[in-house]
């Protein structure tokens, strides 16, 4: 009726039946991105779509941190045929390269790629978040050398990179 509330149980049946009405009707995927981040509410969701879609083509993707696993270590057991794949860090040298692909021709010596490496710690997104912020900010010389900015420091954390992309914005 009109004015009236829903309530979450209701609204969550809502969707559940919705996405399986969807899936009934085709193949449907649906990705849940960084799920580390998701309330209990979400996580429930989630795990009850996947057990109820029994019969239907339905592939549900979940991406998380292992906080997760940690923090839930059950999470998805009620779903049958649901797999748990584990992507550690990428290595060194697969960091490096992506670096130089990233930077194009800015190549760096190593002197100054191994710092980057190190703070990248494994994270593509970390190495993808300092490669944009020397190209962005301009800290890249014509040979391809860092030269900070006003005697600035590289930042340390992927958090320092983007409020010093922030900052390089236009204040408009």
């Amino acid at each position: 009726l009109p004015g009236e509330r829903l309530t979450l149980v209701e609204t969550e049946a809502a969707w559940r039946r919705f996405l399986l009405a969807l899936a009934a009707a085709g193949p449907t995927v649906l990705v849940f991105e960084d799920m580390h981040w998701a309330d209990q509410t979400l996580l429930a969701f989630v795990e009850q779509l996947g057990a109820t879609a029994r019969g239907v083509p339905m592939l549900v993707v979940a991406t998380a941190r292992p906080e997760l696993r940690e923090r839930q270590p059950a999470w998805t057991g009620t779903i049958s045929g649901a797999m748990s794949i584990s992507v550690p860090p990428m290595h060194d040298s697969d960091i490096d390269t992506l670096y130089s692909l990233l930077l194009g021709k800015a190549t760096l010596p190593a002197t100054q790629r191994t710092p980057l490496i190190e703070f990248a710690d494994g994270n593509p997104l970390y190495a993808q978040e300092y490669a944009r912020m020397l190209l962005d900010g301009g800290l890249l010389d014509g040979v391809g050398s860092v030269g900070p900015v006003g005697g600035a420091e590289m930042p340390r954390t992927v958090q320092a990179v983007i409020a010093n992309r922030l900052d390089l914005l236009d204040p408009a």
